[in-house]
């Protein structure tokens, strides 16, 4: 706690302030014996490898958390359970308040009924010792597909990093509870509050995807319509390439070191942490380079289901809607 300020912040992530609020949540429990590692140093050194993604510059003599790997490793571990086990639950939250968010993107894009944008995003893995296939995606490696979620602010308000890389994001979508939570408050009567996917996600009552435009296409409100569509749901790019770009465990570039299992705490524990440095106006330096890149219109068609014919009027008053404010 003694070090500067923004030497602290760009090595922990945090501030003073909430960092010493994250350990008094977690409540790590203090040891008896002579060697045991003292909780501050504990969260120290769990925080330095999910903002720096290794172990190795944390072992040695001259370093502040410095410990043994097999020390640093159980440490991490277990602190790690510790966080999700305490933050995950009380900053992550789908159904909190969903007006602010209906607003901002009203007043920005006039989109009307926007609760937030979703998205999937891999995150590299050692290549499993069971069902590998599961995990192989299709760039040929090893991941976790994590549906994210996020809102105007680009808080996550969901994560779901249960499946692997080779499965697709409808198919992830499909199975998630967040789904099962939309469909249900359409069914109470909730008929006007809508997510933002691309085009790999199937059009619902309650999920808008932007039109699969012909090559020459004459329908100037379909254009329209994608085009403040696309506009507005890059909010969960932005939230995804902020997410991964503070916690740098998850980047792309990291050499993958973990277990699914593991890989899916760290996603949910930054998760927490992102959303936490969001609350407490922890500032980022944004890089273009962190976002999600994503190809709109590649992806095969999802097939229809009952839905469709509900879901296609509803887009087309929206497009109607948007067409005639664009005029």
């Amino acid at each position: 706690m003694e070090l500067p300020d923004l030497y602290f912040q760009t090595k922990y992530r945090l501030t003073k302030e909430v960092f010493m609020y994250v350990l008094c949540e977690i409540n790590l429990r203090e040891g008896l014996r002579s060697t045991y590692i003292p909780p501050i140093l504990r969260l120290a050194a769990t925080l330095e490898i999910l903002a720096g993604g290794g172990y190795q510059w944390q072992t040695g003599g001259a370093h502040p958390t410095a410990m043994g790997h097999s020390t640093l490793s159980k440490i991490f571990r277990s602190t790690l359970s510790s966080m999700e086990e305490t933050l995950c639950n009380q900053w992550i939250s789908f159904e909190k308040n969903f007006q602010p968010c209906k607003e901002w993107f009203h007043e920005k894009y006039n989109f009307p009924g926007i609760v937030g944008a979703v998205d999937g995003t891999h995150l590299m893995l050692l290549r499993p010792i069971e069902n590998e296939h599961i995990y192989f995606n299709r760039k040929g490696k090893h991941s976790i597909n994590a549906m994210i979620i996020c809102d105007h602010k680009l808080r996550i308000k969901a994560i779901c990093p249960q499946y692997g890389g080779a499965a697709h994001d409808s198919f992830v979508w499909k199975a998630s509870n967040e789904r099962k939570i939309m469909e249900r408050r359409y069914n109470n009567g909730d008929t006007s509050s809508w997510l933002l996917g691309d085009s790999g996600y199937p059009l619902e009552p309650w999920l808008m995807t932007p039109y699969r435009l012909r090559e020459n296409e004459t329908d100037v409100g379909k254009c329209i319509f994608n085009d403040i569509h696309s506009k507005a749901r890059s909010i969960v790019e932005r939230s995804i390439g902020v997410y991964k770009g503070r916690w740098r465990i998850l980047s792309d570039d990291r050499k993958p070191r973990y277990n699914p299992t593991l890989v899916a705490k760290i996603a949910n524990v930054c998760a927490a942490l992102h959303n936490v440095c969001i609350d407490r106006n922890i500032p980022y330096q944004f890089s273009n380079e962190n976002l999600t890149q994503r190809q709109e219109g590649l992806l095969e068609c999802t097939p229809l289901d009952i839905n469709n014919r509900l879901s296609e009027r509803i887009r087309s008053r929206i497009k109607d809607h948007l067409s005639q404010s664009a005029m």
